[in-house]
């Protein structure tokens, strides 16, 4: 982290919260603290894998499905499923719900589907995101040769900055993107920059003596945003 730029002050701070929120759980080694993630957010990131390092939105059946859940009913079977609010009391998503859910299947042409999609989604908005991600980390493009070290700091900022807009992605189908969307070469460029920076994260990882490299780094220089960007 110190590679990164960030303060041990900060790190110390993020660790406790994140232990008090039930994401952490430490022991101690003598007098060192070792941080576990709990089975609650094991599960939890478990479920955001397939979205952060998942292939594109499978193939579809060229329907909109809307949901009407009953009033005051939960909804978060639907969110995770990727519906969107379209109207109130009306979700679409592009695949069927959950059961125990009312639907209905909705078709008509590429235009009107890609209607309702933009009122249901917030498109705009993601792809200036993904614009965003291209940008902050097209100066690692092409890569360059890295030591273990520098490749797993650049990496950790590669995974941090593509899962703030991965995450917040529905996975829609290309026919109901706008043309050029921004998101497809975004994905390309992260999956070219993890291809390359993995093996030398692996090997600084795996390395028997990590965590000495760890420690006699700790008070190095952290990279100039000209090296890496640098996320907050």
């Amino acid at each position: 982290m110190a590679r990164l730029g960030t303060p041990e002050g900060v790190v110390r701070t993020a660790l406790s919260r994140l232990a008090r929120d039930g994401l952490l759980e430490a022991r101690r080694i003598g007098r060192r603290s070792a941080y576990g993630l709990t089975d609650r957010a094991q599960a939890e990131f478990t479920a955001a894998i397939p979205r952060i390092y998942g292939a594109p939105a499978p193939s579809w059946d060229g329907a909109l499905h809307l949901a009407f859940p009953t009033p005051g009913a939960d909804r978060t079977p639907l969110e995770h499923a990727g519906f969107a609010l379209l109207s109130p009391g009306v979700l679409a998503g592009t695949t069927p719900p959950p059961p125990g859910t009312s639907t209905l299947r909705a078709t008509g042409s590429s235009a009107d589907l890609q209607t309702l999609a933009a009122r249901a989604w917030s498109l705009p908005t993601l792809a200036e995101s993904y614009a965003a991600f291209h940008t902050l980390m097209a100066p690692l493009d092409p890569p360059r040769p890295t030591t273990p070290l520098e490749a797993i700091a650049a990496r950790i900022a590669l995974v941090h900055a593509w899962r703030r807009v991965a995450l917040k992605d529905p996975g829609l189908p290309a026919p109901l993107l706008p043309p050029d969307w921004p998101g497809h070469p975004a994905r390309t460029l992260a999956r070219r920059l993890a291809a390359t920076l993995t093996q030398g994260a692996t090997a600084w990882l795996d390395g028997a003596d990590a965590g000495a490299d760890a420690g006699a780094d700790a008070g190095a220089r952290a990279l100039p945003p000209g090296e890496l960007p640098m996320f907050r």
